[in-house]
């Protein structure tokens, strides 16, 4: 098949989009291990598990890869060893308190991990999260609100209630990565 799913999780996301009956995943949490492309990694003299990932998206011949885990980071060095068009969709609100964000920030090496993380097409929550990102990824963002959201039908009903909804988190830091 054309598009392969980088990651099983994704499929709550990608469903929305695509008709997943018709989609390959790559399953890479090590629910299943292909033996076919284990050995030939092995063969390969590559004993990472990145090898077998890459040597499983070269083998299955995917024009696309796909996923809405953004916070795996080999995602985004699928595109420095193959030539395949590579997409995100972002899967939760990234504050940058225990995600992608803060992971960076912490290795305080944004600049080289620009130099090797790219993808093709990053679709995105909001502009915010788009320059985020474009700050550690090279790749074109694309604003495209939230898959899950943008398919929950809208019940038009008068309620009376007032809900105050807070994303707040007491990790006690502020984002870094936003200042510089």
């Amino acid at each position: 098949n054309n598009i392969l799913i980088f990651d099983q999780q994704s499929e709550k996301i990608i469903s929305k989009i695509f008709n997943i009956k018709k989609i390959n995943f790559l399953k890479t949490r090590k629910e299943e291990i292909n033996l076919i492309i284990l050995i030939i990694t092995f063969l390969k003299f590559q004993f990472r598990y990145f090898d077998y990932l890459i040597n499983y998206i070269n083998y299955t011949q995917a024009k696309v890869v796909i996923t809405s885990i953004d916070n795996d980071q080999r995602f985004y060095r699928i595109k420095s060893k193959l030539s395949v068009i590579t997409i995100f969709f972002q899967n939760g609100q990234r504050t940058g308190a225990g995600d992608i964000f803060e992971i960076f920030d912490k290795k305080n090496k944004i600049n080289s991990f620009k130099k090797k993380y790219s993808v093709d097409l990053m679709c995105v929550f909001n502009t915010m999260t788009a320059k985020l990102y474009k700050k550690i990824i090279r790749g074109e963002a694309f604003v495209a609100g939230s898959i899950l959201n943008n398919n929950t039908k809208i019940f038009k009903t008068i309620n009376k209630n007032l809900v105050f909804i807070s994303l707040f988190r007491s990790y006690g830091k502020v984002l870094k990565i936003i200042e510089k």
